[in-house]
């Protein structure tokens, strides 16, 4: 049931998030630091199935069909994550879709990110992104490449490979 929730809950932020993104970050040009980036995780989400133009679900779904295997590729995982498919897929989805907003960088205009966005604006791509790509690196904040392949091909329907930049490693 924690899972229906959750879908809910991203369907229902995805409706409202333009405006109250925007007039958020209107008028910053100074940030702290968020404790983790969980928030900015969330807010890749949306824009993510914003532009995908798919629900939430079908994400889901499409992942759900592994679960098992992309927990097995992980020697030592947190019983939280090993314990709750709901916790690990929503974990899946928010840092698989995260790495895709933030590989996409390289290529393309994100045009739906506010122009003074912490993480996705000219300013977060020179000051913050290089940390962030450095961070995802690190053994423990990796992803199965199937995580990957699963949401560009349900974005995509099936015509479209992840991007190059994952490919080199």
């Amino acid at each position: 049931m924690e899972g229906v929730e959750w879908v809910i809950e991203v369907d229902e932020k995805l409706k409202t998030m333009v405006d109250s993104e925007m007039e958020h970050w209107r008028k910053r040009s100074i940030y702290k630091a968020p404790p983790n980036i969980t928030d900015h995780k969330q807010r890749a989400l949306l824009h993510f199935l914003k532009r995908s133009g798919k629900p939430l679900r079908s994400f889901v779904e499409s992942l759900a069909k592994d679960l098992q295997q992309l927990r097995d590729c992980y020697e030592l995982l947190d019983p939280r994550w090993q314990d709750d498919d709901h916790k690990f897929m929503q974990l899946m989805i928010l840092d698989g879709c995260f790495m895709l907003e933030i590989s996409c960088l390289d290529t393309h205009t994100m045009e739906d990110y506010a122009e003074t966005d912490p993480i996705f604006s000219n300013h977060g791509q020179i000051h913050i992104i290089t940390f962030i790509k450095r961070d995802m690196l690190m053994l423990e904040n990796q992803l199965p490449m199937q995580v990957l392949h699963s949401l560009v091909d349900v974005d995509s329907n099936g015509t479209k490979v992840i991007p190059s930049l994952w490919t080199h490693y």
